[in-house]
């Protein structure tokens, strides 16, 4: 297709994504199925699917090594090394390419979860393997795969986020009734190791369906002179503050949503049977909720969709903080959470391509991502004093409230503020 303007320094045609952006909404999605689906099944072999299985299997350590759940909560604060581990693993895409990037993520990632099923209780073990799976996993993310769609994607940009990003959600909507089954009959080490035959499966299956024409590198030495120059365009924009920011206290319960889940809900008085079910509604809202804000994206202002979006969990989690012991209104309340969970994954990566140039993408983005490192840090941090001191849930569950309704009015900031000039011209069309 002929082109009236190209970026030489990243290949990238946007006389192509301007014109792709006033094709059917839906034309898009039929003429790029397939890097879409090769970039979905890549993320759901990552580390976004792990929250699902180690909520089924944590119970089980737990019992088995006798830690203490202020214990193990206080083992997320580890979580903090994700972020030496993504912005370097963004940086590496917009400098080298996805597809050399994503194969040593495919090969390793798997490797990690079979360690897990060699541990002996040493709680030096388990850091380790927490912090070679961070640094493996940094290959796995939506900072890398997501790059695949903001390259590929213009008008309906926003389904496609949420296409690719409802696979790890797919995957442990599925796999957590099986998993729970599966663990309760072989044991939580025979579980850890039928994870990490699945994911390489799939990750594999990802990898041989990307098309090798996609996503190659491009001048990598004028990419290396522009190092400075990317970082200083990134943090002297008010938009990554206001995103890193806004997401940040939005995600400071995101303990709950990961190893934490089973033993909240358990904390609430559901049986295994009802807290496994929770589980598994909690991962089809964030299926729900990636559909539902990505085609909002693609049609509303972003910037309202995000506000409105990111604060669902606050009346999710009030409700299970005034511990309501009633079955439907605590699955209900993991709905919303889960509605909120799919949705941001659509809008931190549709907010970073409109506020900032495609080319440095991935250093963005992995910044952005880190948010949720640190939020992930400081609220098990919080989660481990709250529990040593009260024993139960319910505190934290107030302060994550809060947070949520803060970080939802700072996106509003957003408004103010112009798009970068080629997405401009995308939502002007």
């Amino acid at each position: 297709m002929p082109s009236s303007e190209t970026d030489r320094e990243t290949g990238t045609d946007k006389g192509v994504i301007f014109l792709a952006a006033t094709n059917g909404y839906l034309e898009e999605i039929r003429l790029h199925w397939r890097p879409l689906l090769a970039a979905m099944l890549g993320l759901s072999a990552g580390v976004g699917v792990a929250i699902y299985p180690q909520s089924i299997l944590a119970p089980y350590m737990l019992a088995e090594f006798g830690w203490t759940k202020a214990q193990f909560a206080m083992f997320g604060t580890m979580s903090l090394l994700g972020l030496l581990f993504f912005p370097i693993a963004g940086r590496l895409i917009d400098v080298f390419g996805t597809r050399r990037i994503i194969l040593p993520g495919i090969i390793a990632y798997p490797l990690t979860w079979l360690c897990f099923a060699w541990m002996d209780g040493s709680v030096r073990m388990y850091l380790g393997l927490i912090v070679l799976q961070l640094f493996i996993g940094a290959l796995t993310t939506s900072v890398i795969y997501s790059k695949i769609v903001a390259e590929t994607f213009a008008r309906s940009r926003g389904l496609a986020l949420s296409i690719m990003m409802s696979g790890p959600a797919i995957v442990g909507a599925v796999l957590s009734p099986v998993l729970t089954r599966y663990v309760e009959q072989a044991g939580w080490r025979s579980g850890y190791v039928a994870v990490s035959v699945f994911i390489a499966l799939l990750g594999l299956a990802g990898f041989l369906l990307l098309p090798k024409s996609k996503l190659q590198f491009r001048d990598e030495r004028v990419r290396m002179k522009r190092t400075l120059a990317d970082y200083r365009q990134v943090f002297s924009h008010p938009a990554f503050w206001i995103l890193f920011g806004g997401l940040a206290l939005c995600n400071i319960p995101t303990a709950i949503h990961t190893s934490q889940m089973s033993l909240m809900l358990l904390d609430r008085g559901l049986g295994p049977e009802t807290a496994a079910l929770a589980v598994s509604v909690f991962a089809i809202g964030v299926i729900v909720g990636r559909f539902i804000s990505g085609i909002a994206l693609d049609h509303l202002a972003p910037e309202l969709v995000a506000a409105f979006s990111m604060s669902l969990p606050a009346l999710g989690l009030l409700l299970l903080a005034l511990d309501m012991q009633i079955a439907p209104v605590v699955v209900c309340s993991m709905l919303l959470v889960g509605l909120s969970q799919g949705a941001e994954g659509d809008i931190g990566a549709y907010l970073t391509i409109k506020y900032f140039d495609v080319k440095i993408y991935g250093t963005v983005f992995s910044m952005v991502v880190s948010n949720t490192v640190i939020a992930m840090a400081v609220g098990a941090t919080i989660l481990s004093v709250t529990l040593e001191r009260t024993g139960n849930f319910t505190l934290y569950l107030f302060i994550g409230t809060c947070s949520i309704l803060a970080g939802s009015l700072v996106l509003l900031l957003l408004r103010t503020l112009k798009p970068a000039p080629v997405a401009a011209r995308l939502y002007n069309a």
